[in-house]
């Protein structure tokens, strides 16, 4: 795999983590409301559902966005979101490091072989004028 396909790789890796991470943010605030409304049975469940409506609305409307973007598996804590967003940064700086390196000696190279083809040119220029000169002399 190429450098700016990892680079790549890794952007859209920490684009989906930023994405991710305010709304698990947020759903944390609500999950303990929701597990004590969970752990309610009949007239109480209802009456602290009725208490805490906007909480248990705003708790699921919030999962439902987290499962579009994780459809399966465990929802992953804040602060495990947190450490992968530093360590994909870190291998994002990594990648780029070693793609600007990489580039710079790509150009060096370039450069030095326009160099030697513009050499090339220059001497096949004056090998024509001398045998051109030369004839010119003989004749």
């Amino acid at each position: 795999m190429s450098a700016k396909s990892e680079q790549s790789g890794l952007r859209k890796q920490w684009d989906e983590i930023q994405e991710l991470l305010p709304i698990i943010d947020e759903v944390v605030k609500y999950t303990e409301i929701h597990k004590k409304y969970k752990s309610l049975t009949g007239k109480e469940q209802t009456k602290f559902g009725k208490q805490c409506a906007y909480e248990l609305s705003e708790y699921d409307r919030l999962f439902a966005k987290i499962r579009e973007i994780i459809p399966e598996g465990k929802i992953p804590s804040p602060e495990l979101l947190r450490k992968q967003l530093e360590k994909n940064q870190e291998q994002y700086n990594e990648q780029s490091a070693k793609y600007d390196t990489s580039k710079k000696e790509a150009d060096r190279l370039s450069r030095l072989a326009q160099q030697k083809r513009d050499s090339q040119r220059t001497l096949a220029r004056y090998m024509q004028n001398e045998q051109a000169a030369k004839r010119k002399i003989r004749s």
